[in-house]
């Protein structure tokens, strides 16, 4: 059985330092960015490890998400923002073409009656 990773957008790399600190980097794999942690294990690190294996790409997302800095945050806001007004710019640009195809369609209709009603009074 293959063991398929958990993270595929994530990835992350474990530094232990001289005095036994531990140091995990978590970096998105899709822009680069990364976050540091300084944690505090007793033990090894195996366990960190097995941890870290054990987390999921929406895990890792939500720390990224904690972690982001106002300006990240603000930033994404504005341009989630920008992306709403624009869809619903062009909804709106959508709608009022159908209803210029709509009224064009009126129009035609009410020009063929017309036209129908002026035929059968000139018979």
């Amino acid at each position: 059985m293959l063991n398929t990773p958990l993270m595929t957008e994530y990835s992350w790399n474990l530094a232990v330092d001289e005095r036994g600190a531990k140091l995990v980097t978590l970096k998105r794999n899709s822009d680069s960015a990364t976050i540091n942690f300084l944690v505090k294990v007793p033990g090894g690190s195996e366990y960190l490890s097995s941890h870290m294996n054990s987390l999921t790409d929406d895990h890792c997302e939500q720390w990224f998400d904690e972690r982001m800095s106002t300006e990240e945050r603000k930033a994404k806001q504005a341009l989630r923002k920008e992306r709403a007004k624009k869809e619903r710019l062009e909804i709106e640009a959508r709608v009022a073409e159908q209803k210029a195809e709509a009224a064009r369609v009126k129009e035609e209709e009410k020009a063929a009656a017309k036209a129908k009603r002026q035929a059968r009074q000139s018979n």
